[in-house]
This record gives C-alpha cells, structure tokens and sequence, in this order.
C-alpha cells in the first residue's frame, strides 16, 4: 500500500493509500530473512485508449489480411500493456516495528516519470518468533531447593511449586550467561543462569542426567533466539488474521501523526511531501 499522485485527464489525481486487500504472511523464515518488494507500472491511460483504437481498427482488416498479419505478429501482442519495475525496495528484520511507516525506494531513473512515488511508500512490516508463541520446554527443575514446574517462553523460565504458593520468574535474554557443574551432594549437574537484568545468579537442577541435556540446551537455545531476533523478541508485534482485509484509507487512519512536526510548503523532506499530497493541514 502507498501513496501517489497519477495524471488523469491532464490533471493530478490524487490516490491516496492504494488498497491491497491481503495480508502477505510468511511462515517458517529464519531471522536472516530478506524481503524484496517490487513496483511495476504499465503504459498511461491515453496510450491504453490509442492501443483499444487501433485494435477496432485492424478488426476491420480482411480475413484474408489478417489471415497473413497473424503469421508474423498477433495484434494482441503488439497493443497489449506493456509493465516495467520502476522501483524496489528491500526490508529485512531491522525494519520491522509493527507499526506503519515510510520505507525507501530504488526508483529507477529511466521509469520514473511512470509513476511519481516520490522514493517512499508506507506499509506494515511485523515479525512474531516462534519462541514468542510457543514454550521451548516445560519441566521438572529444582531451584533454591524445591521442586518446581517450570515452563520455559518468551525470554523467560517460569517457576512454580505444587500449591503455587512459591514463584519465580528469571530472565533467559542475550545477556544471560548459563554455566553448568557437579554438584557433590546431588551427584548430578547443575545450571547456573547468571542475570545482569536483576543481578542474581540462580542454580537449577534437572531430576536425571538426559532432564539436564534437554533443558541446557533449551536455555541455550532461548539465549540464541534473542539474538537473532533482536527486538521483535523484546516486544510482540501485532499481525492481523488471513483473512483480514484493508480498504482505502486504513493505512493512513491507522498511521499516528502525533508527533509529525509543522512544515512549511518550502519543506522538501519525504514526510512533508506525503503530508502535502494528502492535503493535511500545516499543524497536526
């Protein structure tokens, strides 16, 4: 969805925030991920209206004419419209916010005047990690002695004893540091979570061998996904259902210009040229 102004008539139309009634939901793509959007745009409304013109014209060509044109070019082939990418633009996981805003474009410079965008168009881009949705592991831990259930989601490792009357919450971030060592009176491993968040050390304790396996790996694991996923780990983004769908004017009602500053008709920045084609006042 974006905004631009298209010659009709001779005169500026202005088409403000084009609808494209799907969601585009990608599933199962790794943090690394690099999403490549492309503009395309056909010829104007007066070549079209020349193209349909001609072809009424060579309908009315002999059988036996058309017969022998068809043989080397079909009309249709020669007045059908004709698309050019005029721009792209490339998002990847540091652009996503889950909030609408202005991304910029490669426009190209032969196709520019095809369609004037201005270098910039608007859109949502939301990533939700899978660790965010789904517990990386639930178990049995012991922590400052008591057995504990614990569940292992989104950045953290919940505890709770069977009457839930005791509760413990430790932060599992990139900034964690997890260690493991014998421990003479168990006989068994223990895992040390180190939190610079709430400068605690906490020691846990897996009921066997393979129990201690599985959860280092998975403290491991959650360490690894912040990471990776930097800030779309720290705060879960919004992303509407399938089968919603947008209709003109959504992306700029939902677009806050709270915090959009006054700009003057000598203002040449990308937003104060958005603002102007929308015809928004000079204070918001």
């Amino acid at each position: 969805m974006f905004c631009f102004s298209s010659p009709v008539g001779g005169k500026a139309q202005l088409r403000n925030d084009q609808s494209i009634d799907k969601l585009f939901l990608f599933e199962a793509v790794p943090s690394d991920f690099e999403c490549e959007i492309q503009f395309f745009a056909c010829q104007n409304n007066a070549s079209m209206a020349a193209a349909i013109k001609q072809r009424k014209k060579l309908s009315d060509i002999p059988t036996s004419v058309g017969k022998r044109l068809s043989v080397t070019k079909r009309p249709d082939d020669l007045y059908s419209p004709k698309f050019h990418e005029i721009a792209r633009c490339k998002v990847a996981l540091d652009d996503a916010t889950g909030m609408i805003r202005t991304y910029d474009l490669a426009v190209d410079a032969e196709q520019e005047d095809a369609l004037p965008l201005m270098g910039h168009f608007c859109a949502r881009v939301a990533v939700i990690p899978d660790c965010l949705l789904q517990a990386d592991f639930i178990g049995i831990l012991e922590c400052q002695g008591t057995r504990m259930s614990c569940t292992l989601k989104n950045l953290e490792l919940e505890c709770s004893d069977a009457e839930h009357s005791t509760t413990l919450t430790i932060p599992i971030t990139k900034q964690s540091s997890i260690s493991q060592c014998l421990d003479p009176s168990a006989g068994r491993q223990t895992i040390t979570v180190c939190c610079p968040r709430d400068e605690k050390k906490h020691q846990l304790m897996a009921v066997n061998e393979e129990e201690h396996g599985l959860w280092w790996d998975a403290i491991e694991q959650q360490i690894l996904n912040h990471k990776a996923w930097k800030h779309a780990c720290e705060k879960l983004m919004t992303i509407p259902d399938k089968s919603s769908k947008f209709t003109a004017g959504s992306i700029f009602d939902a677009f806050d210009f709270s915090g959009v500053p006054r700009f003057s008709q000598s203002d040449s920045s990308p937003m104060s040229q958005i603002l102007r084609r929308l015809s928004l006042p000079e204070t918001i």
